[in-house]
């Protein structure tokens, strides 16, 4: 992709994260290069099968917050990372040289 549009959630940063989970997994990643457009709009973006989650169903809202969970806990990872100066490859993963501790 070559741009990305600025999303706006009124579901809070909790909503943000969740949908920056999907959005980052290869699935979607693999869904959105061989199905849509290089430049996504608000048109192409609306075009993504996302469930929407039913917050009076147990099991959704814990499928919500384990994924809003470990988005979080990655973003935790790559602050942590870059502070203290873990070089990364293309991909945004810690160099073997730097390795987590």
């Amino acid at each position: 992709m070559k741009t990305l549009q600025t999303i706006v959630s009124s579901g809070g940063i909790a909503g943000l994260k969740y949908l920056q989970g999907i959005l980052a997994s290869r699935l979607i990643n693999f869904w959105c290069v061989n199905y849509l457009a290089d430049d996504m709009n608000k048109a192409y973006l609306e075009k993504i099968p996302i469930r929407t989650i039913d917050f009076t169903d147990p099991d959704d809202v814990a499928r919500h917050d384990r994924m809003v969970a470990l988005v979080t806990q990655m973003l935790d990872l790559h602050a942590r990372l870059a502070a203290e100066g873990v070089p990364h490859d293309a991909a945004g993963r810690p160099r073997s040289s730097g390795g987590l501790r």
